[in-house]
């Protein structure tokens, strides 16, 4: 009875979330639990499970957006191999010949990119990259994509996510933000080599055809319908947001400071990289991104003219000298 209860508890998906939290909690992170957002056009609120806050550090500060996927120990998550000519070849039209897997494109900074080489390949060198995922039962049977509905989660929440914090301009450096699913289903690449159906159609187990891993890259192809999607995200939010207002000043970011402006076209087509962890691999996962994080050359110059431009501005209008624009 009391495995059965446990069974239960778990497929609730607190105890991963718990579980989740805990192992941040031990490499220092700080969390809060619950993002909440709603899509534009419908009532329905969604939810992704957590945000994860890096120690703070000169260097400059990550976190991860969470979302977190129980599965019992009948069920796996099958991804195809990512390699590099296929992946660009694929998605070419989209990315107009940029390089996805640059630094760049694998971590969305609000309310500028600080990286001094953003076409530098780093993050991604630290564990395989995949791309479509299927959920998968131990006899074999295709089983309800789980994989994708916590890709589409992450995926529709990140924009407003992202818009939510992009006034943080008074931090002394913008944050950076990389979305991260945690499961405890065990994950498999099917292996490059494996071009035989009958040698598939043999297979006793996925460790017959495919290799097992703690924690992937993901690439997330971004359908039409979420590219439209972010850009009514964005313009809606910058009509609602003309001016940045406060009780001490009105500015005008947007207008004053164009790396502002630009960040928010870039972030249309996010996200592209998503790491995909399972909760024993969370651990090793966290470390090597932030530790990598942390070596990527920086440039906050830009912050500290958008503060000037900030007291600037407060200063005029404690003065009654500033400007309607």
């Amino acid at each position: 009875m009391a495995q059965k209860w446990g069974e239960s508890f778990l497929k609730s998906g607190l105890p991963l979330e718990h579980l989740t939290l805990v192992t941040f909690k031990t490499l220092g992170w700080e969390c809060e639990p619950r993002y909440e957002y709603q899509r534009r056009g419908q009532l329905t609120y969604f939810e992704i499970d957590l945000i994860a806050y890096s120690p703070s550090d000169e260097r400059g500060d990550l976190l991860f957006l969470v979302e977190c996927k129980y599965h019992d120990e009948q069920r796996f998550w099958f991804f195809l191999p990512c390699s590099t000519v296929d992946h660009q070849a694929q998605y070419e039209a989209m990315s107009a010949g940029e390089n996805l897997e640059s630094d760049e494109h694998v971590v969305h900074f609000a309310p500028y990119s600080p990286l001094a080489d953003p076409d530098k390949e780093s993050l991604l060198t630290l564990a395989p990259k995949t791309t479509w995922g299927v959920t998968v039962s131990r006899s074999g049977a295709k089983e309800q994509n789980s994989i994708q509905e916590a890709l589409d989660q992450l995926a529709y929440g990140f924009v407003p996510f992202c818009l939510d914090r992009l006034y943080n301009f008074c931090a002394s450096y913008p944050k950076a933000v990389i979305p991260m699913i945690v499961t405890t289903a065990k994950l498999f690449c099917l292996r490059p080599q494996i071009y035989d159906v009958d040698g598939i159609r043999k297979a006793n187990s996925p460790s017959d055809i495919a290799d097992e891993l703690s924690w992937t890259w993901c690439y997330y192809a971004p359908r039409g319908e979420l590219q439209d999607y972010n850009m009514d995200e964005i313009n809606e939010w910058k009509r609602e947001h003309p001016v940045w207002q406060t009780n001490w000043h009105t500015i005008h970011p947007l207008k004053a400071f164009p790396p502002v402006e630009s960040q928010l076209i870039d972030l249309w087509s996010f996200p592209h990289w998503v790491v995909v962890a399972n909760i024993e691999g969370l651990h090793d996962a966290t470390q090597a991104i932030y530790s990598q994080f942390l070596q990527l050359p920086m440039d906050f110059s830009l912050n500290e003219q958008l503060g000037t431009a900030i007291e600037t501005a407060t200063a005029r209008k404690r003065d009654g000298r500033s400007e309607d624009h």
